[in-house]
């Protein structure tokens, strides 16, 4: 069983923040690990904005953003330039890890 097919539970969700820039601007949409998740690295980590995903990958995000991915610093946080009045919505991080399943 590789890892795509095994199970996974998100481990945290980042609480809501509000953030005004002006377009052309960038902006830091910060998602720490919590303090009760010490000692658990993720196995994934996504944003997500109004339930569509957020990356590279995404024609309108292309060459825009920016994921932090430091599971040493465990600093998750998503920065986007070159702002667009498209880019106003609800922002989410998850931080999912494996769950294992022995049988």
């Amino acid at each position: 069983m590789n890892m795509n097919d095994r199970p996974t539970i998100p481990i945290s969700v980042v609480s809501e923040r509000t953030f005004s820039r002006s377009p052309g601007e960038s902006v830091l949409l910060p998602c720490p690990c919590p303090p009760d998740q010490h000692r658990i690295n993720p196995d994934r980590v996504t944003w997500t904005k109004d339930q569509t995903a957020v990356s590279n990958d995404t024609e309108s995000y292309r060459g825009r953003v920016w994921m932090f991915n430091q599971n040493h610093s465990r600093n998750f946080s998503l920065l986007i330039s070159d702002l667009t009045k498209e880019d106003s919505g609800l922002y989410t991080c998850r931080l999912w890890n494996v769950m294992l399943v022995q049988m």
